[in-house]
């Protein structure tokens, strides 16, 4: 039997539609159609995803090794390589685009070291609540180290084995595997909005919210509406942003790190939309939360210190036209990244030169410009690409340096446009 045939008896077996089982292994449901119906061969990762989805105890990854008779080969087989794009409205987002197509392009070079090499490590069966943790903080460590790509698929079987394990669980166990089941769906949307595909971490932020709720737990309930938040103001909807983290401002508890990521989203919204004074009040609320924090040993917003706080104002007052304290801010916040954070370290480099340019400082704007960009490349990470840019337009609209335009050369071999 080849894997379309077994997946389609699993399907008739299990009762479920091909709608359904897209929506369980977040994927297109053009691709369950291509995979059911045999003109697609599935890759390695997604015949697991799908396994586990349907509980076939491994038939359809054993399946998948079998051709099936004219399906074409999977993205894996042919060679695909994710690449940023600039849409034309200047934002960034990861397209998978066969590397036979680089090849014959400018772009071969700049994306021959693009994808990170070795997976990540993970934890392989249905352990206890305590072991699926560790797994998430080993997925999360991954993540800031190659890019959200490499983590996607294992953080998803993850969260999949968690579900399983939760829905046999009973009483505090059950509650245990709830709270960590909504720290992966967490994570997940992460990895997916520092992907730029904000629609698929609303998703699981979603999914985080619903299951938070299941677990009782008001905590990780305000946190996921702060995580909301973050998001909306990710996605350019600053009064959402606004909404979204008050009503996690309520439900949190009053000096928690928690109440402080929570008046730190706000304040974003806030700037956003013009608003310095409440900007600025929100983040010294943040500030005292934090200090009065104590021991808090909450899994949630562990994130979130000082540092933390002081890098998103920097943030915030890059929005606001302070450019030069925003490139003081996260010149501060790059300099107290622990070792292993350098897809963070891209991202603040990408901000600090966007700031530097705003204050007119355009060369050494385009010198950091190229250092997040060879960190981008390594991690595919859109927020990266996304802030650099937003530094190739300032750049293009103002007489520059040399360094400038070796930088714009640099960003235009590194990201397809449209035509």
């Amino acid at each position: 039997m080849n894997f379309a045939e077994a997946l389609r008896a699993l399907m008739t077996e299990r009762g479920v539609s091909g709608n359904a089982l897209a929506r369980t292994v977040y994927c297109d449901k053009a691709l369950i159609s291509r995979l059911v119906n045999g003109r697609q061969q599935p890759s390695a990762s997604m015949a697991r995803l799908l396994d586990d989805a349907l509980g076939a105890g491994g038939k359809l990854a054993a399946a998948a090794r079998r051709r099936t008779p004219g399906a074409q080969p999977s993205p894996e087989e042919g060679e695909t390589v994710s690449v940023p794009c600039q849409t034309s409205d200047g934002r960034i987002i990861f397209v998978d685009v066969p590397r036979r197509l680089l090849l014959r392009g400018a772009a071969a070079a700049a994306f021959a070291a693009a994808v990170p090499a070795g997976p990540g490590p993970e934890l392989d069966g249905e352990p206890a609540a305590t072991l699926f943790a560790i797994a998430r903080r080993v997925l999360r460590d991954s993540d800031n180290l190659f890019g959200p790509r490499q983590v996607i698929p294992r953080a998803t079987r993850q969260v999949q084995a968690v579900s399983r394990a939760a829905r046999l669980a009973r009483g505090s166990d059950r509650q245990e595997l709830l709270q960590v089941q909504a720290q992966f769906a967490d994570l997940i949307g992460w990895l997916y909005q520092d992907s730029g595909d904000h629609q698929a971490a609303r998703y699981w932020l979603d999914r985080a919210l619903e299951w938070s709720h299941h677990a009782g737990d008001d905590g990780s309930v305000a946190f996921i509406l702060a995580r909301k938040s973050q998001l909306a103001a990710d996605m350019g909807d600053p009064a959402d942003a606004v909404a979204v983290a008050e009503a996690a401002m309520k439900r949190a508890t009053p000096r928690t790190r928690i109440a402080a990521a929570a008046a730190v989203y706000a304040a974003h919204g806030h700037a956003l939309a013009g608003e310095r004074a409440l900007c600025e009040r929100l983040y010294g609320q943040a500030r005292t939360a934090l200090s009065e924090a104590g021991d808090d040993d909450s899994p949630w917003a562990a994130f979130c210190d000082q540092a933390y706080v002081g890098v998103q104002h920097a943030h915030s007052l890059g929005v606001l036209g302070g450019h030069a304290d925003a490139a003081a801010g996260f010149r501060a916040a790059i300099s107290q990244l622990p070792p292993g954070y350098h897809r963070d370290h891209g991202v603040y480099t990408a901000r600090e030169a966007v700031a530097y340019a705003g204050a007119g400082e355009l060369e050494h704007a385009a010198g950091l410009g190229m250092r997040a960009l060879s960190i981008g490349s390594d991690t595919l990470s859109a927020r990266i690409f996304g802030e650099l840019g937003t530094l190739d337009g300032i750049l293009a609209a103002r007489p520059a340096p040399a360094a400038a335009g070796h930088f714009r050369t640099a960003f235009a071999s590194s990201v397809l446009r449209p035509a």
